[in-house]
Formats: structure tokens, C-alpha cells, sequence
């Protein structure tokens, strides 16, 4: 064991004593100890029994329910986010049913939108290619008759020679 997990040994070994306030003292500890939380001693001391402090008990559960990050420095701005994510969540359940229907109404309108955005697209794409193509055929087309006709031009020069 290196040194922190010594340590975190010992803190568990005096928290299960069973001493609410010492238990109190030691997880509060654990917390102010550093700007990272460890996850073994907090799974530790949740399983030998929290002291009955909500402050305590519910950072420890945010912690192991992923709520809060590990790292103490990152708790403000996730609460704040988390905070804003409810807000907006409650905002959304409590419509009424004509709030309901016309965000559903500007859902549809939306996706009918951009499904025509797409289809317009893929048709300019499609036309793109056409006239590519078209280019490309014009252009053998062209290639094919001067060869053809450098040909004939060799023909007739090799027919002149030889009168």
C-alpha cells in the first residue's frame, strides 16, 4: 500500500467505530483534504456507514452517483449546469397541452424543412453530375471525331504520296 492508501486505512479503521461525530470529522476531512476526491475511500466509508449529516451524505452520494466529478474544482460549474439542464427540463414537462401541439405543430414544420433543404440538395447534386457526365461525353465525342478526322487527313496525305 502506498502512503494514501495507508492513510485512507486508518481513516476507515476510525470510522468504524461507530462514533457519529468522529465518523462526522473524518469524512469531513476526507473532503477538505485535496481538490481531488477518492473514490475507494468514499465507496469505503459509504459502505461502514455515513454519519448522520445530509451535508455529508449527499455530497458523498453525488459523488458515487457521478452527479459531482471528483475533482472539488469542477463541482460550482457542474451544479450550475446541472441546475440549468432542471430548469429547462421542468420548463418542458409543464406545457399545457396547446404549448404541446404547436411545439410539436413547429417540430413537424422543422423536419418538413429540412427534409426539403436535403432534397434540394441531393437534386442539385444529381444535376451536378449530369452535366459532368454530359460534359465528359460531349468531350470523347469531340476527342473521337478529330481523331477520326486526323485519321482521314493521314489517309488522304498517304493517298497523295503515292499518285
Amino acid at each position: 500500500f502506498d502512503r494514501k492508501r495507508r492513510g485512507s486505512g486508518v481513516l476507515v479503521d476510525k470510522c468504524q467505530t461507530g462514533d457519529d461525530y468522529v465518523k462526522y470529522q473524518i469524512c469531513q476531512r476526507a473532503l477538505d483534504s485535496s481538490d481531488t476526491i477518492d473514490l475507494d475511500v468514499i465507496r469505503t466509508f459509504c459502505f461502514t456507514g455515513l454519519p448522520e449529516s445530509e451535508k455529508i451524505r449527499s455530497i458523498y452520494w453525488k459523488i458515487l452517483l457521478n452527479y459531482l466529478p471528483t475533482n472539488k474544482s469542477e463541482w460550482e460549474k457542474t451544479l450550475s449546469e446541472k441546475r440549468e439542464m432542471y430548469k429547462l427540463w421542468v420548463a418542458e414537462i409543464s406545457r399545457t397541452p396547446e404549448e404541446f401541439e404547436e411545439l410539436h405543430r413547429k417540430q413537424k414544420l422543422t423536419e418538413i424543412h429540412e427534409y426539403e433543404i436535403q432534397e434540394q440538395q441531393r437534386q442539385r447534386l444529381e444535376q451536378e453530375k449530369e452535366k459532368q457526365y454530359e460534359e465528359e461525353v460531349v468531350q470523347q465525342i469531340l476527342k473521337q471525331e478529330k481523331e477520326a478526322q486526323l485519321k482521314q487527313n493521314g489517309e488522304v496525305k498517304k493517298e497523295e504520296e503515292e499518285e
